[in-house]
């Protein structure tokens, strides 16, 4: 935990002094995206991704979750970012899962 809080500091300390595309600051958004992947904190990792200007990175960490909240906000990303061949793919995910539920 402390490590976590130490990183997140240093996330906000660089943020708030480097300019949002420093190549120092992307780099802290790309180890920090991956660590958090390996703990599963995707909440993180795909802020991260975002932040990378790399949304189908983070569509496929949503993904992971196969959760109805998780599919349309990656159902969103995919419509707010243009990414073709995506939005058919999850709209079939959040059919079955529909159908699971049932």
């Amino acid at each position: 935990a402390v490590v976590s809080t130490q990183s997140t500091g240093a996330i906000a300390i660089a943020k708030l002094r480097l300019s949002p595309t420093h190549p120092k600051l992307l780099e802290i958004y790309r180890l920090w995206a991956g660590k958090q992947e390996r703990e599963m904190q995707l909440d993180s990792a795909v802020k991260c991704h975002l932040a990378l200007g790399d949304p189908e990175r983070a569509v496929l960490v949503m993904l992971r979750r196969k959760d109805r909240a998780s599919l349309e906000g990656a159902a969103e990303i995919v419509r707010i970012a243009g990414l073709d061949g995506w939005g058919e793919k999850i709209t079939v995910m959040i059919a079955e899962l529909s159908l699971e539920e049932d």
